[in-house]
C-alpha cells in the first residue's frame, strides 16, 4: 500500500494513535457489559459512536503506521507486526458492519455474530499489539519479569584470570610462599620482600597477589572474576572502546530490552555465554574464535554479518578495537574499578569543546556530547534563532573531526555552510531535509569519506546529484522521497550502488 507524500512527516503519530483503537475496544466492552441495561435506548447510541470511532483511528494508525515505516529502523521483525495490523484493521471493518447488521436486525443469530466478531477483533488487537511492543522492548518482554531466570554456561576464563593455579611445587625455604590446591599455605617465618626486585604487575599479577592476601588471612580462596579485580587504566580503556561499539551497532537488538537469538552484550554474564547460534560469543585471548568478531568480519550481504546489510557497518578501527579488547583478555572492568581511574583518561569535558558547545547553544541550537563517555559531538541547527544563524554555522567549523551528526533540516541555509561540510572529516549523519539545497550545494560533500546517512526529503535535488551520492563510499541510506529525483535515476542509482539503500516514493 502506498501512502500519499503529504503524510510521511506525519508518520510518528502512529505512536500515539495505535493507543486509541485498544480505548475504543475497552470502552465498548465497558458500556456493553459493565455498565447497567436500564436506559437501552441511550446505551445504543453511545456503541454506535465507539464502533465508528475504532473504524476511523484504527484506519488512521494503519496509515500512519506505514508512513512511519519509511523512517523505521526495523526490518524483516516489522513483517508480523504489519501483517496482524492489516488483519486486524479488516477485522474491525467486519465487526462494524457486524454491529449495524445486528442493530437493525436485532435477531439472536445476528447477535452472535456480532459478538463473535467483536471477540476476534479483540484478540487481533490483543496479537498486534504485542507484535508491535516486542519491536520495541524485545522478544517475550510481557513475561520476562514473570520468567525463572536460566543459568547459562559462562566462557570458563583462562586459569591465571578466574583461579589460583591449583598446585605449584616449591622449597619449603625461609620466605617463601607454598601455594597448593584448594588454598594457599605460608612458611611460618616471615615473609620478607626485596624492593629491587619488585616488578610493575599485569591484571592477572595483581589478581594473584590479592588472592595471595586472602589466604594469609585463612581460608581457601574462591574463583575471583576479572570484573572485581584491580584492573589497569588500560584495560579500562581497551573494554570501554569495545563497548562503544557494542553501544553504537549492538545494544538495539542484544541489549537489556532485546535479545535477538537469545544474544546479550550489555550484561558480562550473558555476553560470554552466548547466544542460539550454539557458538561462543566472546572467548578471551582468542579473538578469531570469537563468534561475535567472526560476524562483524563478515561480507555485508552475508546473512549472518553483523550488524544486518541495512544497518551501519562496523569500522575497520570498530572491529579493530574489539579484538584488541578480546586478545588481552576480554577484562570486563565493574564500575568500581572503572570509577577509581584516573578521571582524565578521556577529555571528555576538555575546556575548549565544553566552550564551543555553550557558544553554538546560545545561539538556540542543540550541541552535546555523542554520548556520556563519547566525546564526539552532534549538532542540531533547526531551532536556531534565524538571527543567530550565519553566526551558528561560523562556529560549527571549530568543532573539526569531533562533529560526527548534523542536523539541518528545514532551514534556508547561506551557501558558506556547505563549502564547511569538508571540515568535518568524521562527520557520519547529515540531515538536509526540507533544507534549500541545491544540486550544486550537494557537490561539498565529495570526499566525505565517512558519511553513512543523508537525508534529502523534501528538497530540490535531482538527478544531477546522483553521482555526487556515488562517490560518497560509505553512504548506507539515503531519503530522496519528495524530490526532483525520477524512479529512472533511482534505478540507476541503486543498480551502480547495490548496499545503498534509497527511499523513494
Amino acid at each position: 500500500m502506498t501512502v500519499p507524500d503529504f503524510l510521511l512527516p506525519f508518520g510518528p503519530l502512529h505512536i500515539v494513535f495505535l493507543h486509541l483503537p485498544i480505548g475504543g475496544l475497552v470502552a465498548i466492552w465497558f458500556v456493553l457489559f459493565v455498565l447497567p441495561n436500564q436506559g437501552q435506548k441511550h446505551k445504543e447510541p453511545v456503541i454506535g459512536l465507539l464502533h465508528l470511532f475504532l473504524l476511523i483511528v484504527t484506519v488512521l494508525t494503519i496509515v500512519l503506521g506505514l508512513a512511519y515505516e519509511t523512517y523505521g529502523q526495523y526490518e524483516e521483525e516489522l513483517e508480523r507486526h504489519e501483517l496482524w495490523g492489516y488483519i486486524f484493521g479488516g477485522v474491525v471493518i467486519g465487526n462494524f458492519v457486524c454491529y449495524w447488521l445486528h442493530r437493525i436486525a436485532g435477531k439472536v443469530k445476528t447477535k452472535y455474530l456480532y459478538f463473535f466478531s467483536l471477540i476476534v477483533a479483540t484478540v487481533a488487537m490483543i496479537v498486534t499489539s504485542h507484535e508491535g511492543g516486542e519491536l520495541v522492548h524485545g522478544k517475550g518482554f510481557l513475561l520476562k519479569p514473570f520468567r525463572k531466570v536460566e543459568e547459562k554456561p559462562v566462557v570458563t576464563r583462562p586459569a591465571e584470570a578466574t583461579q589460583v593455579v591449583e598446585s605449584v611445587a616449591v622449597d619449603k625455604q625461609p620466605g617463601i610462599v607454598s601455594i597448593e590446591q584448594g588454598g594457599m599455605g605460608i612458611d611460618d617465618s616471615i615473609v620478607e620482600i626485596d624492593e629491587s626486585s619488585t616488578m610493575e604487575m599485569d591484571d592477572s599479577s595483581m589478581e594473584m597477589s590479592s588472592a595471595m592476601e586472602m589466604s594469609m588471612m585463612g581460608g581457601t580462596v574462591p574463583p575471583m572474576p576479572v570484573s572485581e579485580a584491580l584492573v589497569s587504566d588500560e584495560s579500562i580503556k581497551r573494554f570501554e572502546a569495545a563497548e562503544l561499539v557494542f553501544k553504537n551497532h549492538c545494544y538495539n537488538c542484544h541489549g537489556a530490552t532485546k535479545q535477538k537469538g537469545d544474544l546479550r552484550l550489555d550484561h558480562e554474564e550473558a555476553a560470554f555465554a552466548g547466544g542460539d547460534a550454539g557458538a561462543i560469543s566472546i572467548v578471551p585471548h582468542d579473538a578469531e574464535g570469537s563468534l561475535i568478531v567472526e560476524r562483524m568480519r563478515l561480507p555485508r550481504e552475508h546473512d549472518d554479518a553483523m550488524p544486518p546489510e541495512k544497518k551501519p557497518a562496523v569500522s575497520a578501527e570498530g572491529i579493530e578495537a574489539v579484538v584488541a579488547w578480546i586478545q588481552a583478555g576480554a577484562v570486563w572492568p565493574d564500575m568500581r574499578a572503572r570509577d577509581k581511574r584516573e578521571l582524565n583518561y578521556v577529555e571528555i569535558d576538555d575546556e575548549q569543546t565544553a566552550k564551543l558547545i555553550d557558544q553554538l547553544n546560545a545561539t538556540g541550537a542543540k550541541a552535546e556530547y555523542n554520548s556520556w563517555d563519547d566525546a564526539r559531538v552532534r549538532v542540531d541547527l533547526s531551532f536556531t534563532d534565524e538571527d543567530k544563524l550565519e553566526a551558528a554555522i561560523s562556529q560549527l567549523g571549530a568543532f573539526g573531526d569531533k562533529l560526527i551528526w548534523l542536523d539541518a533540516g528545514g532551514l534556508k541555509l547561506p551557501e558558506a555552510f556547505y563549502q564547511q561540510l569538508l571540515q568535518f572529516s568524521n562527520l557520519e549523519r547529515l540531515h538536509l531535509d526540507r533544507a534549500n539545497v541545491t544540486d550544486m550545494d550537494l557537490k561539498g560533500l565529495v570526499g566525505s569519506s565517512k558519511l553513512s546517512y543523508l537525508n534529502l526529503f523534501d528538497t530540490e535535488i535531482s538527478d544531477s546529484s546522483l553521482e555526487v551520492l556515488l562517490k560518497l563510499p560509505n553512504l548506507e541510506k539515503v531519503f530522496l522521497t519528495d524530490t526532483k529525483v525520477t524512479k529512472a535515476g533511482v534505478d540507476k542509482l541503486v543498480k551502480e550502488k547495490s548496499t545503498l539503500e534509497v527511499i523513494h516514493r
